[in-house]
């Protein structure tokens, strides 16, 4: 498998075919607690429930990041993860804060808070893969 024109290595694929799997479950199970939300009333002990399930993938996610970064042998690409995912953390927070500025005057109505993960994620490969591009 190629990633961004490099051979992957087996800790490599593992980790982000687990990562892939967490991220896809995350979605489903945020869409289904969106979907239960509003098609009906459930109750409180219910709401509770639907509130923290899109949340576990993202801890599981998180552990991913974790033990990949401890077991990846290249200090080099070691560093570059670390620093893609400051980028996401960066451009997430500050889009955040804008968005919720924006939202507090209800400019934006309907804005979902749990798309952060996506956005953290999306621009966490897109940072790596800038940063791949330009240490060629």
């Amino acid at each position: 498998m190629l990633l961004f024109g490099k051979q992957m290595t087996a800790l490599q694929k593992r980790s982000l075919r687990i990562f892939t799997g967490y991220f896809i479950l995350m979605v489903a199970l945020s869409t289904f607690a969106r979907e239960v939300f509003e098609h009906s009333h459930p109750s409180r002990a219910a709401i509770y429930l639907l509130s923290f399930l899109p949340a576990l993938p993202v801890v599981a996610m998180v552990v991913v990041i974790g033990r990949y970064l401890g077991r990846e042998t290249d200090e080099f690409v070691r560093k570059l993860v670390v620093q893609a995912l400051l980028w996401a953390m960066g451009i997430t927070m500050v889009g955040d804060t804008i968005l919720g500025a924006v939202n507090q005057y209800n400019f934006l109505p309907g804005l979902l808070p749990i798309l952060n993960i996506e956005a953290f994620w999306i621009t966490a490969l897109i940072a790596l893969h800038i940063q791949l591009w330009r240490n060629r």
